[in-house]
């Protein structure tokens, strides 16, 4: 039986190649999988849901971890990234409309390179940025809002669900270092 989409976690090991080739959920057989569909984080932004992975910074740099969002254009969807911070990396969680009607947090702290963390987000589905939790190693983190000004405006796209970058396997785009 699969788990609904409200209760659905994602746990993933995020591992980016060199050659940088976008890693996608978009059929169960290219991950050897029964469990997963094209459907796979396909939420709106009433719904409730939670991301959960392993990751290791490479360096202090922006980038996509586990995404359902578009590439360009309105960047519309839900996304857990890293975010450059000042000296080290940071972790951030958006729901997005357009760039400019967004929910959109990232954490206070920053978290050095070469080290395995576990993060998890969580989001409620009150299509604001309260609504989001990142816990890193267990700890909830201290969040600070980007943007608060997605309102009732949709997150659902066509895109698949990635590992490593954002944007669909016709252009991928906003790729992660580290492990």
């Amino acid at each position: 039986m699969k788990p609904s989409a409200l209760a659905l976690t994602l746990l993933c090991l995020v591992y980016v190649p060199t050659t940088r080739a976008a890693k996608s959920f978009t059929s169960a057989s290219s991950l050897d999988m029964d469990c997963l569909d094209t459907t796979l984080g396909n939420w709106e932004r009433t719904q409730a849901f939670s991301v959960s992975l392993w990751h290791k910074p490479a360096s202090n740099s922006s980038g996509g971890l586990v995404c359902k969002q578009e590439g360009s254009g309105n960047f519309r969807g839900w996304a857990l990234r890293t975010r450059a911070g000042a000296s080290s990396t940071q972790y951030a969680a958006e729901v997005a409309n357009t760039g400019s009607l967004t929910a959109n947090v990232r954490t206070t702290s920053e978290f050095s390179s070469g080290t395995w963390r576990h993060i998890v987000v969580t989001y409620s589905g009150s299509g604001t940025a309260a609504g989001f939790h990142i816990y890193v190693g267990g700890s909830d983190q201290t969040l600070t809002t980007i943007d608060d000004t997605l309102g009732s405006n949709t997150i659902l796209n066509s895109v698949p669900t990635q590992l490593g970058c954002r944007g669909g396997t016709s252009s991928p785009a906003f790729f992660v270092n580290g492990d």
